[in-house]
C-alpha cells in the first residue's frame, strides 16, 4: 500500500494519469493530493457504509472493532467508526493490531474480547495473516461460537485464513469487491506457457512458482531429461516443457481480474470520446488530440467514462478492436508546478469500435473524486455438509449502489447450524412505557418505567397526560378517562335504594292506617300533627338516598345540600319538641300549678317549623358560601376521574353539625323523661330511638372519614345512614300504635285500666291527690315527695301531660273515704284523662295547706262536672 502512494506521486508529478485496479485506501480520495489517480474499485469508506448496513440491519448496537496497523486497516477502521456513530452503534472494545504482533498479542485481545461478551459481534479490517492469528488466539481460548467475526476483504473469501480453524470461523461474514469470473480470461491464461508469453517479465516466476520447478536457460536448448539445480535454500528440479496451467487443481481466478480489464476498457472510452470529440471521428489523430491537456483528458472524458461491466460473455474482438499503426503518434504539452511536461505517444494508427451490450447490469462509470462504484457480496463461511468435513464460502447478499439485500435463511451463525440470529447489545431494548437512563444513552442503559399516567414521547422523556386523562397501551398518546359515579344497576346504590322503597311503601302504609284511623282515641291521643311531621321526614330520608346515589348534576347536588339537613331537622326535631313537651310539663307540675306554655298541636308544629327553618337558612347561607355544582376530582394514581358535588369533606360534615345537635338533644331529654310514671311509656321507645340514631352516625362518622378515597363508600354511607334513621323511628315511634290498631282494637278504646293509683282524702301540703304507689320523680329527689305526680296511663306518640286552661282546682271531697282512680292519658290539649272517662285539668288542683277539701255534696258536684267536662272533650284516648 506504502508503494501505491509513493507510485502515485511519482506520476502526478509528471502529469501522468493512473487507473489502478487494486488500490482502496480512502486517502486516494483526495484531489488535492492525488489529482491524476483514478481506480475501478471502491475506495475503502464504501466497505465500511456496507459493513454498517449489515450491522444496523440485524439491530446490532454494541460492538468491537479491531484492525491491522497501517493504511489499510487504520483507514477503513476509521471510516467504519464514522458512520457506526452516525447509526449510534457503540463500541465495546477497539484494538490495533501491531504488525509485529504474536500469540501473546492475540491473546490479549481475545481475553479483552471476552469481558465484553455482550458485544457479540466483531468487526475485523485486518490483513489476512492477523485475521488467521485471531482465529488462532480464539481456539486456544475455547471461544467457538461465542463471536459472530464479520470481515472486510483482508479476510474476504481466503481459505488459508480459516485453515485449521474451521470451528471457530463458522457463521462468518466476509465482504468481497463484487466481482464476475471472466471465463474467456481462464481460456486465454490456461493456454498461456513460457514459449508463447515471453512479453510478461513475471510470467516465469509465476511459472516455476506454480509448479515448484526451475526454468533454467539450458532447459530450453537441451533434451527433456531433468535435472536438480540449485537456488539458495530451496532445490527445485527443471521444468518439463510439457506443464500445462489446465493441469493445476486448485486454480482459482483472482477476484480483481476483472478490474484490471476494467481500467484497460476505461482508457479506451474515454480516448475514443476524445477522438469522437476533437477530431470529429476522422481516421487520423488530429493535433487537437496530441496537444490535449492531461487534466482536461483526466476531468472531462476519463471521469465521464460509463460502460458495461465486462463479464466475459462480451469479451470478444466484435466489442473492442485496437489496430496499431506504426509511426503514429500525439503530442501533449502543458505547463503545472512551474514544470514543463511533454508526452508523446507513438502509434501507428488508433481505431477503436466499441459496441456495448448490456448482459449484467453493471456499469462502469467513477464519481467525482475518480471512484469506482460500490458493490461487494457478502459471504458466510459455512459447513457444506453434514458432517463438517467440507467448508466453504456461501453467497448471501450483496451491498450495491448503497442499498443492502441479505437473504436471511441462507445464513448459518454457528456450529450448531443455527439459523437464530445473534444479539450484538450493550443493554436489551426498553419496553412500551420505558424510558432509557444513565450511561452511554446510545447503546447502554437502564430501563426506568414511566409513571401510569405518562407516555413515552421519546426513547428517554416521560410526560404526563393532562389531569383526567389517560395513556393508551402503546404509551404513545393520551384519551378522556370516562367519568365514574354509582350507577343504580352497582350493589353500592342497588341495596340501598331497595331498602328505600320498601321504606316509602312501609310510610306510605303507616299513613294510610293514620288516616283510616284519624278518629280513633290512639291517632288523636299520638299527636297527629307531629307524627305527620315525623313520617314526613321519614319518607324524605328514603327519597333522599336516590338523590345522593344518583348522577351529580347539578340539581341533584342542590337537592343534597337542602334536603339532607332538612329531612334530618323534620324528624329530629319534631322529637325534640315532643320530648321537650312532656319534660316540661312533668317538671312544671313539680314547681307550679301554672299550665306551661306553648304546648299546644299549633305551638308544637310552630316550635319544629322554626327548628326545620333554621336548617334552612343555614343550608341556603352554606349554597352561597360553596356553590353548588359537580367537579371531577381525580385519584391519587390519577386513573379514575370521578364525578362529584362541588363539595368538600369537611363541609358535609359541618352541614352536619346542626343534625347532629338536635340529635343529641333529643337523646338527652329522651334520657331525662325516661322515669316518667309507666303508662307514658313512649318516652322509653323515644329513648331506644335516640339511642339506636346515635350508633347510626357514630358509625357513619367513622366509616365516612377513613374511607376518604372511596367514594362509593362514603356516598352509600351516607345513604344508609339515613335510611336506617328512618327505619328505627318508623319501628319504634309507629309500629306500636299500627300494631294496636289493626291486632287489638279492644284497646283501642277511650277507657283502660291501667296502673290504678289509690286517692284517700287527707291533707296535703300541695293539695295533689295522693298515692299510694311511691311517687313518680323525674328529676333530682325532692324533700316534698308529696308534689309529686300519680301514675299516668301508657304513652302513646303525644302522650305528654299537659295543663288544662281552664284553671280550675281539682277539689277532693272525698272526706275520709278513699276512691280509686286511674289516669288514661292525655288528650290532645293535655288533659289527664281517668279510668272512669273524666278529664281532671290539673289547674283544677289547689293547694290547701293540709286542710279538708270540702263535703261530699261537693264532691258529687266535681264528679258531674267531670263527666260534663269528658263528654264535651271527645278527643282525649286511652293508650
Amino acid at each position: 500500500m506504502k508503494n501505491e502512494f509513493r507510485i502515485n506521486c511519482f506520476l502526478t508529478f509528471y502529469l501522468i494519469l493512473q487507473i489502478s485496479y487494486a488500490s482502496t485506501s480512502t486517502a486516494l480520495s483526495d484531489k488535492k493530493r492525488y489529482e491524476f489517480f483514478a481506480r475501478t474499485v471502491p475506495p475503502d469508506k464504501y466497505q465500511a457504509r456496507a459493513l454498517v448496513d449489515f450491522i444496523e440491519h440485524f439491530n446490532w448496537t454494541y460492538v468491537s472493532l479491531i484492525s491491522s496497523e497501517g493504511q489499510y486497516g487504520e483507514s477503513g477502521s476509521s471510516a467504519f467508526r464514522t458512520h457506526a456513530r452516525m447509526r449510534n452503534i457503540c463500541f465495546a472494545i477497539q484494538e490495533k493490531v501491531v504488525q509485529s504482533a504474536n500469540d501473546t498479542e492475540y491473546d490479549r485481545i481475545i481475553e479483552s474480547l471476552k469481558r465484553k461478551s455482550t458485544a457479540r459481534a466483531v468487526v475485523l479490517f485486518l490483513r489476512m495473516e492477523d485475521a488467521k492469528g485471531l482465529l488462532k488466539a480464539a481456539k486456544r481460548a475455547n471461544v467457538t461460537n461465542s463471536f459472530t467475526w464479520v470481515a472486510a476483504d483482508g479476510w474476504g473469501k481466503e481459505m488459508k485464513v480459516v485453515q485449521g480453524v474451521e470451528d471457530v470461523a463458522l457463521g462468518a461474514i466476509t465482504v468481497e469487491l463484487s466481482s464476475t469470473v471472466i471465463r474467456e480470461f481462464d481460456d486465454y491464461l490456461l493456454k498461456l506457457n513460457v514459449k508463447n508469453n515471453r512479453r510478461n517479465p513475471w510470467f516465469k516466476e509465476f511459472w516455476q512458482e506454480t509448479f515448484k520447478c526451475d526454468l533454467a536457460p539450458r532447459s530450453l536448448l537441451t533434451s527433456m531429461s531433468s535435472y536438480k539445480a540449485r537456488e539458495t535454500d530451496n532445490e527445485y528440479t527443471a521444468c518439463s516443457p510439457h506443464l500445462s496451467l489446465r493441469d493445476v487443481t486448485d486454480y482459482r481466478q483472482e477476484s480483481k481480474v476483472q478490474f484490471v480489464i476494467d481500467a484497460v476498457y476505461a482508457f479506451a472510452h474515454a480516448i475514443h470520446n476524445a477522438w469522437l470529440t476533437l477530431c470529429s471521428g476522422k481516421g487520423t489523430i488530429c493535433p487537437e488530440l496530441r496537444e490535449l491537456d492531461p487534466e482536461v483528458f483526466y476531468k472531462h472524458y476519463l471521469l465521464n467514462v460509463a460502460f458495461t461491466e465486462i463479464n466475459g460473455n462480451n469479451l470478444d474482438g466484435s466489442l473492442v478492436n485496437f489496430s496499431f499503426i506504426l509511426n503514429s503518434s500525439f503530442l501533449s504539452v502543458s505547463c503545472r508546478h512551474h514544470h514543463y511536461s511533454k508526452s508523446v505517444i507513438s502509434m501507428r494508427k488508433l481505431e477503436i469500435n466499441i459496441q456495448s451490450r448490456d448482459l449484467e447490469g453493471s456499469e462502469v462509470r467513477f464519481d467525482e473524486c475518480g471512484d469506482g462504484l460500490g458493490r461487494y457480496n457478502i459471504f458466510n463461511f459455512q459447513s457444506l455438509d453434514s458432517n463438517s468435513s467440507t467448508y466453504g464460502y456461501v453467497r448471501v447478499g450483496q451491498w450495491r449502489d448503497n442499498e443492502l439485500n441479505i437473504k436471511e435463511n441462507t445464513i448459518i451463525w454457528d456450529s450448531f447450524s443455527s439459523q437464530e440470529i445473534p444479539t450484538s447489545v450493550c443493554s436489551e431494548p426498553c419496553k412500551v412505557g420505558e424510558i432509557k437512563k444513565g450511561g452511554d444513552l446510545s447503546c447502554c442503559w437502564i430501563c426506568q418505567e414511566c409513571k401510569p399516567w405518562e407516555i413515552a414521547v421519546n426513547e428517554t422523556s416521560c410526560v404526563p397526560c393532562d389531569v383526567g386523562m389517560w395513556p393508551f397501551p402503546n404509551k404513545s398518546s393520551c384519551f378522556e378517562l370516562p367519568l365514574k359515579y354509582i350507577r343504580w344497576y352497582q350493589p353500592y346504590a342497588f341495596i340501598p335504594m331497595s331498602i328505600a322503597i320498601i321504606g316509602i311503601i312501609t310510610v306510605l302504609y303507616h299513613f294510610t292506617i293514620f288516616i283510616q284511623h284519624v278518629n280513633t282515641p290512639i291517632v288523636k291521643a299520638s299527636g297527629r300533627e307531629l307524627c305527620y311531621v315525623l313520617l314526613a321526614g321519614i319518607a324524605s330520608c328514603y327519597v333522599m338516598a336516590f338523590i345522593i346515589l344518583t348522577k351529580p348534576t347539578y340539581a341533584t347536588c342542590l337537592i343534597q345540600r337542602l334536603g339532607i339537613g332538612v329531612c334530618i331537622s323534620m324528624i329530629y326535631g319534631a322529637i325534640l319538641t315532643k320530648t321537650n313537651r312532656i319534660s316540661r310539663i312533668f317538671h312544671s307540675a313539680r314547681r307550679s300549678a301554672r299550665r306551661p306554655t306553648y304546648i299546644s298541636p299549633v305551638s308544637q308544629l310552630c316550635i319544629t317549623g322554626i327548628i326545620v327553618f333554621i336548617q334552612i337558612c343555614l343550608n341556603i347561607l352554606w349554597c352561597i358560601v360553596e356553590v353548588p355544582g359537580v367537579r371531577h376530582e381525580v385519584s391519587e394514581k390519577r386513573d379514575v376521574v370521578v364525578l362529584k358535588c362541588a363539595v368538600t369533606k369537611n363541609s358535609v360534615l359541618v352541614s352536619l353539625i346542626y343534625g347532629f345537635v338536635l340529635v343529641a338533644t333529643s337523646t338527652y331529654y329522651a334520657f331525662k323523661t325516661r322515669k316518667i310514671p309507666e303508662n307514658f311509656n313512649e318516652t322509653k321507645f323515644i329513648v331506644f330511638t335516640m339511642y339506636a340514631t346515635c350508633i347510626i352516625w357514630i358509625a357513619f362518622l367513622a366509616i365516612y372519614l377513613s374511607t376518604e378515597n372511596n367514594f362509593e363508600i362514603q356516598l352509600t354511607t351516607l345513604a344508609m345512614s339515613l335510611t336506617l334513621s328512618g327505619y328505627v323511628c318508623l319501628i319504634c315511634l309507629f309500629s306500636p300504635k299500627i300494631y294496636i290498631i289493626l291486632r287489638h282494637p279492644d284497646k283501642n278504646v277511650r277507657k283502660l285500666t291501667m296502673n290504678s293509683g289509690t286517692y284517700k282524702k287527707g291533707p296535703s301540703g300541695s293539695g295533689y291527690p295522693q298515692e299510694t304507689p311511691p311517687p313518680y320523680s323525674p328529676g333530682p329527689s325532692n324533700s316534698a315527695p308529696n308534689r309529686s305526680l300519680p301514675p299516668t296511663s301508657y304513652g302513646a306518640c303525644n302522650d305528654q301531660p299537659s295543663f288544662s286552661s281552664s284553671g280550675g282546682v281539682v277539689k277532693n271531697r272525698g272526706k275520709g273515704k278513699k276512691k280509686r282512680s286511674s289516669l288514661t292519658g292525655l288528650d290532645d290539649k293535655g288533659i289527664l284523662i281517668k279510668d272512669d272517662s273524666q278529664a281532671l285539668p290539673l289547674t283544677e288542683i289547689k293547694r290547701d295547706n293540709g286542710k279538708p277539701n270540702g263535703d261530699d255534696e261537693d264532691a258529687a258536684s266535681d264528679e258531674e262536672e267531670d263527666e260534663e267536662e269528658d263528654a264535651k272533650d271527645d278527643s282525649s284516648a286511652v293508650l
